[in-house]
């Protein structure tokens, strides 16, 4: 992913930060027959120094059955974006220098993938899953909530997914390459318009703009 200086984000905690907040990963995998590219809610694990992907696919999805040996897999953490409108810039009323941009922000990782069909370690990585996106439920639902035989013939059904990450590479790019003028206007116009997207950006602008 080409980053330019002003847009690197180098703080591993921060990009597993996000990583676990925006755990559905874009999964670029190689084949024999070309690549293919799958969407996998992933577990960040840290174990023993190392970083791990875990998660599941679908056993009907063909990307565990013909892998390229040795062959790296990517996946793509997608964090808050918006459209930028030259509008938000005031320079744009001095001389009308000014472009349209998207902000940004996403995590590459790339590592060694393997697919795990071993029943006990699906259940216990499905557990993990669901204890994670359930915390902030008031009554959170857990596998054992479902009745055995329904369960067991859903993990059949999957196929887990184990990466172990040789790299991670963190892009923010939130209006750092604009006068702290534009900055300020990027941040009123955003939290203006109100969405979901353009105040979670306007607090990366707010935090990061200057700052990396």
């Amino acid at each position: 992913m080409f980053t330019p200086k002003k847009f690197l984000n180098t703080d591993i905690a921060e990009q597993i930060q996000l990583m676990r907040q925006y755990p559905l990963a874009t999964l670029i995998t190689e084949h024999d027959d070309g690549v293919q590219a799958s969407h996998v809610p992933m577990l960040v694990v840290e174990q023993d120094d190392q970083l791990w992907l875990h998660g599941h696919i679908a056993r009907a999805t063909p990307i565990w059955r013909n892998p390229l040996k040795h062959t790296p897999a990517l996946a793509i953490f997608h964090g808050p974006n918006c459209y930028i409108s030259p509008n938000l810039y005031p320079t744009k009323q001095q001389d009308g220098r000014a472009v349209p941009t998207w902000n940004y922000v996403s995590v590459q990782v790339t590592g060694e993938i393997e697919f795990v069909h071993d029943g006990d370690w699906l259940v216990e990585m499905l557990n993990q899953l669901t204890d994670e996106h359930e915390a902030s439920n008031a009554s959170p639902w857990r596998l054992t909530d479902a009745p055995q035989t329904y369960l067991d013939k859903q993990v059949q059904a999957i196929v887990g997914v184990r990466i172990k990450v040789t790299s991670i590479h963190g892009k923010w790019k939130v209006s750092q390459n604009q006068p702290a003028v534009n900055q300020q206007g990027v941040i009123k116009g955003l939290t203006e318009q109100g969405g979901a997207a353009q105040l979670a950006m306007a607090e990366l602008v707010k935090d990061k703009a200057g700052a990396l």
